[in-house]
């Protein structure tokens, strides 16, 4: 069949027109905010005080003024639960600096504008625009990078800008001669196109970690990734420890088959839009490869199980059936070279800068964190950060991990500040040999194989040399009064707590504090299972007293978790008014 040269040309330029608007909505939403004080209203009149980004507002809100769900009625299904999934992931995170507002109006408006898809395409923008303020100004307390593990926000958010791309140019399309069947085949065909791209290059990436392309496949310890899930909390109150590791060597005999399973699904995404059955079958597979996920990790990307599904359910159709062609497919091939070529350039550069500055504000303008997300947290040497603390009656508790911060828990962001960035040093002042023995980072590329192979080495020994993983007994020590006197890096710490406690009074604080805001996570106890008793999770019916931060360091040897640090970095104190 001869290809459709016109339509190839209009699939790339959709491509690449959603990728441009995903960055530039990641770039102003990701800044709102953190500059100046916030709006009394909320996240979103802050955002809208900026002058500059009405230029480009406006123009993107009339380009969907004259649009219509008449002649795409499976568009409008799926429009609108994306535009819904985006929400609900919005809306549903608590962090740590939400406590001092809560943005309820925030959460109004994102929920009102994203049912107000359903009736209109006008309505996608400012949908897309809401959530995102909303999920990047929780997500951006001191401590916590905010985007290290919003995977599947980021996914979805960036199938929305294609998706809203696709709809503004829908008229202009249909006025150069494609029919409104074809328009909603091409917009299809664009999404599942940006999304199998974005699996295909993080199957690239782990394809260049190491001499050869087959490295990851034959060197990833994925059976790490369960013993620092279980280190984290996930799995330890129904897991003991020997459990664990009788797991992970289970997995570590499978490993290779497993690695190379992942790879070919997500470089196997390429080819879904050849036929609908590989495309079906693909969705299937990958809903399933996050399910596993779910249960070796705990981490769930419930926004991918739900449009991977959706689109299963879509997809069959009669009338999409133009979405599977030799134009589509070639097209496909070629914004997926063209953009791993970018991403994968942009990753390598934004990780020399992370480790030459600490920050990466001159090439992370040029960044999209739905490219660059891809962490694997495989190493055999973790640190974490834990918490435990004393509630006005004497009880000694566990904080639960998601009500820390709102996807991912505090522990890894501070992880990740100190890892990657070099960032707190008074946290742990022995930060820097941390990053030499451990150089894996959120931006999904190992940064030094040779530090890598080092650490596997170690595990691989029947007595691994860890003594230079252990800290002095010099580590710095702070304290933060009940005034709220303390070190700078600590603040947040205090506040969010000295919030919950002014808040305890509520009935409807204490029940959304319950809320789950991460599956399988919600009353998980804080605490690594190896250096203290079980305590009952904090259920934040009285208020606290004291919290204790406290710092560990284990690594897992293939036969056990040898506990490397266990310290007291910092307490805080309060009044139990």
């Amino acid at each position: 069949m001869a290809l459709e040269l016109p339509r190839l040309g209009v699939f790339v330029i959709l491509f690449f027109a959603g990728k441009l608007l995903s960055l530039l909505i990641y770039q102003l939403c990701w800044s709102n905010g953190l500059t100046r004080r916030f709006d009394t209203a909320g996240a979103l009149m802050t955002f809208l005080r900026k002058p500059v980004p009405w230029l480009i507002h406006v123009p993107l809100l009339l380009s969907t003024a004259w649009g219509s769900w008449d002649d795409a009625p499976l568009l409008q299904v799926f429009v609108t639960t994306t535009m819904l999934v985006l929400a609900t992931g919005a809306v549903g995170r608590f962090g740590a600096v939400d406590l001092c507002r809560f943005f309820v109006t925030d959460r109004i408006i994102v929920i009102a504008l994203s049912a107000g898809v359903y009736f209109h395409p006008i309505f996608i923008y400012p949908a897309l625009v809401s959530a995102c303020c909303l999920q990047y100004t929780i997500s951006g307390w001191p401590l916590g990078p905010g985007y290290s593990n919003l995977l599947g926000f980021e996914f979805i958010r960036g199938s929305a800008c294609v998706l809203m791309v696709c709809v503004a140019c829908s008229q202009l399309l249909i006025a150069v001669g494609l029919e409104p069947d074809q328009y909603e085949s091409l917009t299809f065909a664009v999404v599942l196109g940006y999304q199998a791209s974005t699996y295909l290059n993080n199957a690239l990436a782990k394809a260049v970690l190491g001499d050869h392309w087959y490295s990851w496949i034959t060197q990833n310890r994925v059976q790490c990734l369960v013993v620092n899930a279980y280190l984290r909390g996930w799995g330890s109150r129904i897991m003991s420890t020997e459990t664990v590791i009788k797991l992970a060597r289970l997995i570590g005999l499978f490993r290779v088959p497993f690695c190379a399973i992942t790879f070919a699904v997500e470089a196997g995404c390429v080819f879904a839009l050849t036929r609908v059955e590989v495309c079906i079958t693909m969705l299937i597979s990958l809903a399933g490869f996050h399910s596993i996920v779910f249960l070796l990790t705990g981490l769930l990307e419930w926004e991918y199980v739900v449009n991977h599904l959706t689109i299963c359910l879509l997809i069959p159709n009669s009338s999409l059936a133009n979405v599977f062609s030799p134009t589509h497919f070639i097209a496909l091939l070629f914004c997926a070279v063209v953009s791993f070529a970018w991403i994968g350039w942009l990753r390598l550069k934004i990780v020399s800068e992370f480790q030459t500055t600490g920050s990466a504000n001159r090439l992370g303008k040029l960044a999209d964190a739905a490219d660059l997300l891809m962490a694997w947290w495989d190493s055999p040497y973790m640190r974490m950060f834990s918490f435990t603390a004393i509630t006005s009656s004497g009880r000694e508790v566990t904080w639960s991990v998601s009500q820390m911060s709102p996807y991912d828990t505090a522990l890894t962001d501070i992880h990740t500040h100190i890892m990657l960035l070099g960032q707190h040093q008074d946290l742990d002042p022995r930060v820097a040999s941390d990053r030499d023995i451990a150089a894996s980072g959120v931006w999904g590329l190992i940064t030094s194989t040779d530090q890598r192979d080092r650490l596997y080495q170690m595990m691989d020994e029947a007595s691994p040399d860890v003594d230079p993983l252990r800290t002095s007994n010099t580590a710095i020590r702070w304290r933060c009064d009940s005034n709220g006197t303390g070190p700078t890096v600590a603040m947040p710490l205090w506040h969010y707590v000295e919030c919950t406690n002014r808040y305890l009074r509520y009935r409807w604080f204490q029940l959304m504090m319950r809320w789950p805001h991460f599956p399988g996570e919600d009353m998980v106890p804080d605490v690594c299972p190896l250096v203290a008793p079980p305590l009952p999770p904090y259920r934040f019916d009285e208020p606290v007293v004291q919290v204790t931060l406290s710092r560990i360091k284990t690594f897992y040897t293939g036969d056990q978790i040898v506990l490397v640090d266990h310290s007291t970095v910092g307490t805080f104190h309060f009044d139990p008014h």
